[in-house]
């Protein structure tokens, strides 16, 4: 069953949630524990306006545990999404330039997936597909008619799936290090 994220799943949503943050290999996993930046992020995951906020998220659920999850949001957004963040965060001491994400992600015009990944357990069972399908009217609604998203170019299993799924390559950017192809369909 494909939801909306609620408060109350920050807890299951964390782990996935840094499981991308690992395989990014974003700069902010190597200067504070793992432990304190779960704890920043299940808080984070709770208010309205962050990133990863509860509002952003759809969950896929599957024997009463979240299987998947999609971040997705207005581009228009990115400026300000992480700044529920930096204030969680300088109140358990970290800096305010501590930020998990620096560089600009999105193309003007889009709804913009940012994130999407199924729990290692429920993997195979097209979850993703399936988000990103319920992702689709979520755009619309929000008055968006280009969907995008930035696959790394080493995650072909992943390029695969976005291309079956109508998304075109319209660009390249550099996140974190690792070269990301800028993907665009057309809602």
């Amino acid at each position: 069953m494909i939801r909306d994220a609620k408060k109350e799943d920050a807890d299951q949503l964390a782990p996935l949630i840094m499981l991308i943050w690992q395989d990014m290999e974003l700069a902010i996993l190597q200067k504070y524990p793992l432990s304190l930046l779960r704890e920043i992020l299940v808080q984070a995951i709770q208010t309205e306006d962050y990133r990863f906020g509860y509002r952003n998220l759809l969950v896929y659920e599957a024997k009463k545990k979240v299987a998947g999850l999609l971040c997705g949001y207005r581009g228009v957004q990115e400026p300000t999404i992480e700044q529920a963040w930096t204030k969680i965060g300088v109140r358990y001491g970290l800096q305010a330039e501590d930020k998990v994400f620096v560089d600009a992600e999105t193309f003007p015009g889009e709804w913009y997936i940012d994130s999407i990944v199924t729990h290692p357990d429920f993997r195979g069972q097209q979850i993703g597909t399936r988000l990103l399908q319920a992702a689709t009217q979520n755009a619309a609604l929000a008055g968006e008619t280009v969907m995008g998203l930035n696959c790394d170019q080493a995650n072909l299993h992943a390029k695969r799936l976005y291309t079956r799924l109508g998304f075109v390559t319209m660009g390249q950017m550099i996140l974190s290090g690792h070269i990301y192809d800028h993907m665009q369909r057309k809602i």
